[in-house]
């Protein structure tokens, strides 16, 4: 037990220097506020990934999104990625290491939903194993983290009439490929999720509440996105 706690301490720090080096690479040092006292006028926006603002005097509403804690009592949790480290059988690859696992169809239901929302942020520690050692169970969360999808990198409504939404982007997925189109190919045949079908009346309810939110240019636009990639979907299950 000393050893294994040995080695995430090592495996965490080391992903932690990644990330300083990642926050670098962005303009700022570790623990450095994204805010500064001037704006540089000459840096182009695409040359960032955090706004600049000039001052911190004013007050902004947003939206926070926010869901149970799905920790049970005595449960403790470890990113996938650092847990496969310690667990991994020799030259064994994330997708057959979960597998192993027990974890086969959670992970298959995952990629066809990263698919779905075109979800580009599911590194290895967006996917949380939860472990209970009173009862040596091991499970995985819930899936979480879905800021990295949908429409996410438009910000006008000319971006969002613009958006191609059967592009596919490169994303992260620790157990697959940097296509989500891709990672569907990773399923085998007669393995694929059974998910209830989309309708038509199904758009009412995914968009409930959130009228003062989301205009109806982003709430058209992702229903269609959804809609097709649905379809795309459905299609490649009967084709294969």
């Amino acid at each position: 037990v000393a050893e294994l706690n040995d080695k995430i301490a090592s495996l965490v720090k080391e992903k932690e220097e990644i990330l300083a080096m990642k926050v670098s690479q962005l303009g700022l040092k570790p623990g450095e506020s994204p805010i500064e006292s001037e704006v540089d006028n000459n840096v182009e926006d695409s040359d960032i990934r955090f706004a600049k603002l000039a001052g911190i005097d004013k007050e902004y509403e947003t939206y926070l999104c926010a869901s149970k804690d799905f920790k049970e009592a005595g449960e403790s949790k470890i990113a996938l990625d650092v847990y496969y480290e310690i667990e991994k059988m020799k030259d064994e690859s994330p997708l057959d290491f979960c597998v192993r696992q027990g974890w086969e169809e959670y992970i298959y239901q995952m990629l066809v939903v990263d698919f779905l929302i075109l979800n580009r942020d599911r590194h290895g520690a967006n996917i949380e194993v939860l472990r209970n050692s009173k009862k040596k169970e091991v499970r995985l969360a819930p899936l979480f983290d879905h800021g990295l999808s949908l429409l996410c990198r438009c910000h006008t409504a000319e971006e969002v009439s613009r958006a191609d939404i059967m592009e596919d982007k490169p994303v992260q997925c620790f157990v697959g490929s940097r296509s989500t189109k891709n990672n569907l190919e990773l399923i085998p045949k007669g393995k694929y999720p059974y998910l209830n079908q989309l309708k038509e009346e199904d758009k009412k309810y995914l968009f409930s509440g959130l009228d003062e939110i989301v205009s109806e240019e982003w709430k058209n636009k992702i229903w269609e996105m959804l809609w097709n990639r649905w379809r795309y979907y459905e299609s490649f299950c009967n084709q294969r």
